[in-house]
């Protein structure tokens, strides 16, 4: 059995699975967990789902980006919507509570 997953803490690979090999301990990493336990001091997280983080991109960042990604892929999920069919995608709402 391969093991394609590593752990993480916070935004830092702590222990890396026998069969990861694109990621070290101590990496700066982003991503998603795609499982519960994202609030976590440490989480098991499939290699597949993280990203090298850039220095010239921050922590937050990172978090932000990997949060929006995982947002639209779970609502393109929860949308079922197919291939032939219209997706409307906004670039944002503009609402006065986001003033």
């Amino acid at each position: 059995m391969k093991i394609t997953s590593v752990l993480l803490l916070i935004l830092f690979v702590a222990v890396v699975g026998d069969g990861v090999t694109s990621f070290k301990v101590g990496d700066e990493v982003f991503g998603y967990t795609r499982e519960a336990g994202a609030y976590a001091e440490f989480v098991l997280v499939n290699a597949a789902n993280l990203a090298h983080r850039p220095v010239a991109i921050s922590p937050e960042v990172g978090a932000a980006i990997a949060l929006v990604s995982q947002t639209a892929t779970q609502m393109l999920k929860l949308s079922k919507v197919q291939s032939g069919q219209t997706l409307l995608r906004s670039n944002g709402v503009q609402s006065p509570l986001a003033a």
